[in-house]
């Protein structure tokens, strides 16, 4: 005979186990203590981005004071200006043709389409100015990407197109209307434009 005791029912089943609470967050869900990270891309520089692109603009800016414009002869005896500098001085009145007559004078034509004008590099620091203000304002990716190759266009347009190429072909210095060898300003601000377009195009967009 069993006795009363072993008539006691046993509890087979466990007790369901109360799930943990799911917390929100910003990258994703928090269950329990373990973090799912779903990165979204925002469209927006990050912060890590904004800073290599605000240091790049601002080494470019200081270009504006070192001497970088070439002078061959030296000009009042000094060989490299800056851009600052010759921001200072009187505008050279060259490659202009002072020929009055009729007749078509092809080498001072030609002559005059072989300066550069010197305006053209403030177009280039404006450039800069406007993609710092974006970083700081309008951090979207594509916009800067925009502005890098905007930027890179201006160095093509004082050319002229295939007088232009036909110029790179043909002489060893970009002359200002203003005198001095702007080829290393052109390839400052050429290789600053596609630093600043590879750092918005390859940047990850997470804060």
């Amino acid at each position: 005979m069993s006795s009363e005791d072993d008539k006691t029912p046993a509890n087979c089943a466990t007790a369901p186990i109360e799930s943990a609470p799911v917390e929100s967050t910003r990258y994703g869900s928090r269950s329990g203590s373990s973090l799912s990270q779903v990165q979204v891309d925002t469209g927006k520089l990050s912060r890590r981005g904004m800073r290599k692109a605000l240091i790049l603009i601002a080494l470019g800016l200081l270009s504006f004071a070192l001497p970088v414009i070439e002078f061959d002869p030296p000009m009042q005896g000094q060989k490299y200006w800056s851009v600052l500098d010759i921001s200072q001085q009187q505008q050279a009145e060259t490659g202009k043709s002072h020929d009055t007559g009729i007749s078509f004078n092809f080498p001072a034509m030609f002559a005059s389409m072989m300066v550069i004008p010197f305006e053209w590099v403030y177009a280039f620091y404006g450039t800069l100015i406007l993609y710092a203000v974006t970083t700081l304002v309008l951090p979207f990716r594509k916009l800067l990407v925009g502005i890098s190759l905007t930027g890179m266009a201006l160095l093509v347009v004082p050319f002229r197109g295939i007088i232009g190429m036909l110029r790179l072909l043909e002489t060893s210095a970009f002359q200002s209307n203003r005198g001095g060898d702007l080829r290393m300003v052109w390839l400052l601000f050429g290789v600053e434009f596609a630093i600043l377009a590879v750092v918005a195009w390859t940047d990850t967009g997470i804060p």
